[in-house]
């Protein structure tokens, strides 16, 4: 099995996703559309910004996990993107019920 097809089988199956296949989407979860990628390394910004949340938690004794929001500049906030390690992004949502797939 190829290294991105097992990044993607691992990932869905570690958030609770159901593989949908490669001629539509990769997956799908009870709240979230779901594209995986598979780089060889990772956006070193993006790795620094979240130990840099982990360390201010740390520093400041609080027990959450860390979130990177970035922005582009000219655009709204409300099209930022938000970056969290899987595992805290998988503790947070929990056992969500899988009711289907939910689209047509």
């Amino acid at each position: 099995m190829k290294n991105w097809r097992r990044t993607q089988k691992e990932a869905l199956e570690f958030v609770g996703a159901e593989e949908v296949g490669k001629d539509k989407m990769d997956g799908i979860h009870p709240c979230f559309v779901i594209e995986v990628k598979h780089r060889r390394t990772l956006p070193l910004w993006v790795v620094g910004a979240l130990r840099q949340a982990e360390k201010y938690a740390k520093k400041h004794h609080v027990d959450k996990p860390p979130l990177v929001i970035i922005k582009e500049k000219g655009k709204h906030t409300k099209h930022a993107i938000a970056f969290l390690w899987l595992e805290d992004f998988q503790d947070y949502l929990g056992n969500i019920e899988f009711d289907g797939l939910g689209i047509a």
